[in-house]
């Protein structure tokens, strides 16, 4: 039971984060960055700023949303490691898809 507590307590602090970050690159005004440690994109280098922040704060949302997810899949599992096999793939595995995602995204709105 304290398991479940404990990592409940962690994924709602990771996807509350992630959403939060969602949440305010959506509303930014000036083009949101990605956190990879690359140089980020200024307000000349991108051709729709509303867009580019509007799609990089709902991937970041949806990310929360997996977090969450896949906390609330765990229990299905019955307490195995595939459980939290599970869990903790919801925090890791979209990290790549999302880079991958953004990368498009620079593509497509750079000028």
């Amino acid at each position: 039971m304290f398991d479940m507590i404990f990592s409940g307590a962690v994924a709602g602090v990771c996807a509350l984060t992630a959403i939060l970050i969602g949440i305010w690159q959506y509303k930014s005004k000036t083009p949101a960055g990605f956190y990879t440690f690359e140089k980020p994109l200024t307000e000349d280098d991108v051709s729709d700023v509303k867009m580019w922040n509007r799609k990089h704060g709902v991937m970041f949302m949806l990310y929360g949303a997996v977090i969450l997810i896949s906390w609330a899949a765990m229990p299905l599992s019955g307490g195995s490691e595939w459980g939290y096999a599970v869990s903790f793939s919801g925090i890791l595995l979209p990290v790549p898809f999302m880079l991958l995602y953004h990368r498009k995204l620079v593509k497509q709105y750079r000028n």
